[in-house]
């Protein structure tokens, strides 16, 4: 419930500061340069975008590498959500499998977010025992990355190739026929 909560309110906050976009990429016959740059732009998102909100900039210089891999997961989040929006529409509420994936990756962004501010000040201003706030903190970002880069890959191929449409089948069947559908596996056929 709590992660519907969230990406509801990421999408709708999303929705007002991107409709413009989103108009633009659901109506791509009018707006084909348009379209086209988008499509570039998504793909540079998961193969190297250029970091243009300079977040290095706000840390301690020994987190840069981490800051920077954060940032490109945080760009990657954004052109995700513009494809999500620009795919679902106002149909995004029905799209839980979808939103999940969303809110996850909110979730694994403000831990990474937390985990960096926290080690940079300490490095920072002295406390002790910050080379292992440091260490914490490359582990925590370098080791989420992966498992980042898998959901936010999720919300881009859509729903027959991440295993959505499956999941949802095997749903309604089970609430079809009220129950587990499968025979026990002892059971005998004969």
């Amino acid at each position: 419930m709590l992660r519907s909560f969230i990406a509801l309110g990421g999408c709708q906050h999303a929705g007002l500061q991107l409709i413009s976009t989103v108009r633009k990429m659901r109506n791509w016959v009018n707006h084909p340069a348009f379209m086209f740059r988008k499509l570039r732009q998504h793909r540079a998102a998961f193969d190297d975008p250029p970091l243009e909100q300079e977040l290095w900039q706000f840390v301690h210089p020994s987190l840069t590498d981490a800051t920077n891999l954060f940032e490109k997961r945080l760009l990657g989040f954004r052109s995700a959500v513009e494809h999500v929006l620009s795919q679902k529409g106002n149909q995004v509420v029905d799209a839980h499998f979808q939103l999940q994936r969303m809110a996850d990756v909110v979730i694994q962004l403000w831990a990474q977010t937390a985990v960096l501010s926290r080690a940079s000040r300490a490095y920072s201003i002295g406390l002790p025992h910050n080379d292992h706030e440091l260490q914490l903190a490359h582990s925590f970002v370098f080791s989420n990355a992966p498992a980042l880069k898998g959901l936010l890959e999720d919300l881009f191929v859509g729903e027959e190739r991440n295993g959505d449409e499956n999941l949802r089948m095997i749903a309604e069947k089970a609430m079809r026929e009220k129950s587990y559908p499968p025979a026990h596996a002892l059971e005998r056929n004969y």
